[in-house]
């Protein structure tokens, strides 16, 4: 029997913790959050007040339906003492040393007398030796320069570039594929799309010619974008929703223009970045099953001689991203945190727009 809820199901997890200068881990078994940061306190003997579980890359872990979604064996870090400030801390601090180390030439005097002087405490040079080894490696791009962050990929899988690409490719295939087997499914019904080779007479051979027009253009004009691979492709400077060493950053909820919690994520850093990646959503803010689907099956059974169904409207809704597409771009990349999952009422389909003047 599956679960779906966190309460209901033990995710094996593994927690990391500084205790004199050296890092121990241990696993533990949790339900929840708060389940998995009293079990964390109990293991390494710390107190709960102000403590938290982080992930290696500082993000806060708080959220349940979050945390059901991290993968089993997700290494988390347990932070004693204040979490708002240490967060804020080494989210800054990274974020400025990662920008640093990215550049051509780096300032590495500069850097190391910064660290120096940052450096107070053996976990403070421990962290900033993590951050430092994983910008080393975020700009390694092939399996022989940076071998751990393939575990668990096919060996045929020899690029980030191309494995990143084809991610982006596999989303937007899904929402083409699942769109036109919805649409296909209320529009035309089970009978006839089961029975394609039959004879299909009046209206509905009239339907069927019009929605194989319109998948069709769509589908052609995803092949000419390649499928909008480049948008999780660092070195695609026309597409990519990401800045030239990978990090992407959450464009917030639907009905907001940015992110109130500063997400952002480099999945070309490490193999447990990439992974979490995966649980970041493309989110349609006009959504896809409620105003997209319906819309598109009113305009294809209007469709006629001088009604021409605007596909092109259609296509933008269902794979135009942000910063690509500029004011007609209906795809954010949120954080599963930022995925509001509530009908999107104030947003629908332009009814004006549905076929071409």
């Amino acid at each position: 029997m599956n679960c779906y809820k966190p309460a209901r199901c033990l995710k094996r997890c593994k927690v990391a913790y500084l205790k004199e200068g050296r890092e121990i881990r241990k696993g533990c078994a949790a339900k929840s959050v708060s389940h998995l940061l009293k079990a964390a306190c109990k293991a390494f003997g710390v107190g709960p007040e102000g403590a938290s579980l982080t992930l290696d890359d500082g993000t806060d872990v708080e959220d349940d339906d979050y945390f059901a979604l991290l993968p089993e064996d997700t290494l988390f870090l347990l932070r004693p003492g204040s979490k708002s400030k240490q967060t804020w801390f080494w989210r800054i601090t990274g974020e400025l040393i990662r920008k640093v180390w990215s550049l051509p030439t780096p300032p590495k005097e500069d850097l190391n007398g910064f660290i120096e002087d940052l450096a107070r405490n053996d976990e403070t040079r421990r962290r900033i030796q993590e951050i430092l080894d994983k910008s080393k490696t975020c700009l390694n791009d092939s399996r022989t320069d940076d071998p751990e962050w393939f575990s668990g990929l096919n060996d045929n899988v020899t690029s980030k570039e191309i494995w990143m690409s084809k991610s982006a490719k596999d989303r937007i295939r899904g929402y083409y594929i699942k769109t036109k087997d919805d649409v296909e499914s209320q529009l035309l019904g089970e009978r006839i799309k089961k029975s394609r080779s039959k004879i299909i007479v009046g209206n509905e051979e009239t339907i069927r010619n019009t929605f194989d027009l319109v998948f069709d253009s769509m589908r052609q004009e995803l092949n000419k974008n390649r499928f909008h691979c480049g948008y999780f492709a660092r070195k695609d400077e026309l597409f990519r929703l990401c800045d030239a060493d990978g990090s992407f950053s959450c464009q917030g909820e639907y009905y907001r223009n940015k992110c109130n919690y500063i997400h952002r994520i480099n999945p070309y850093g490490n193999r447990e970045s990439r992974i979490l990646f995966s649980t970041w959503n493309l989110d349609h803010v006009i959504e896809r099953s409620r105003s997209i689907v319906p819309s598109l099956i009113e305009a294809i059974r209007k469709a006629d001689a001088e009604r021409i169904v605007n596909w092109e409207y259609f296509y933008r809704l269902l794979f135009g991203a942000s910063l690509n597409y500029g004011e007609e771009a209906n795809l954010k990349l949120v954080h599963t945190v930022c995925h509001v999952k509530i009908a999107h009422t104030e947003f629908v389909c332009d009814r004006k727009l549905l076929f071409i003047d």
